[in-house]
């Protein structure tokens, strides 16, 4: 009897021990539906612990060219994951409709892709850089996405879903706050 309740006392130790060394991004995750929780736990390996959990969403700031990075768990599976960058949107930019939804934030200067994985907004990005700029019509891009999204569902990638392929800009209110002499 005394192997039993020490054995079932160890075990309710560990389990105590293994719920507390759970992260709070970790444990924000585990009721949600399982593509989001996939793309959530890609972007913990990727970027390391969020910088906030708010709700169900975790959000990563300043993570490599990107100005911010979500993963919501409780959006649709084709929007679960939103990347912003810095970006100097033309005031009356033309965009695409991609399956991913792409945002530009004039007042911000953010552009914002929010799709199903983080190489799928990069296409998204790079696609609407290249339309507000003139380089490629909306046809054009609309064709390329298709493109694009064949190659990732057959688990392959394209140039532009690989990287950013134009560089964002610098956002003045970051640094300042993080190169200010102070």
């Amino acid at each position: 009897m005394k192997t039993i309740e020490a054995g079932l006392a160890a075990f309710l130790v560990l389990f105590a021990v293994g719920a507390r060394a759970a992260t709070k991004a970790q444990r924000t995750v585990e009721g949600w539906p399982e593509a989001n929780k996939q793309a959530a736990l890609a972007m913990i390996d990727k970027y390391g612990q969020p910088d906030s959990t708010i709700g169900d969403r975790l959000e990563w700031d300043n993570r490599g060219q990107y100005k911010r990075i979500v993963v919501d768990g409780h959006a649709p599976s084709n929007l679960m994951v939103e990347n912003t960058v810095a970006y100097a949107a033309p005031r009356h930019a033309g965009l695409v409709n991609l399956d991913a939804i792409v945002k530009p934030d004039v007042d911000k200067g953010e552009l914002t892709s929010c799709g199903r994985s983080e190489t799928a907004n990069k296409a998204a990005l790079n696609l609407s850089d290249d339309v507000m700029h003139g380089r490629k019509s909306a046809d054009q891009a609309r064709q390329e996405w298709t493109q694009t999204s064949k190659l990732e569902k057959s688990g392959k990638t394209s140039a532009i879903s690989e990287r950013l392929q134009f560089q964002p800009g610098i956002d003045p209110l970051y640094n300042y706050v993080n190169t200010a002499p102070y």
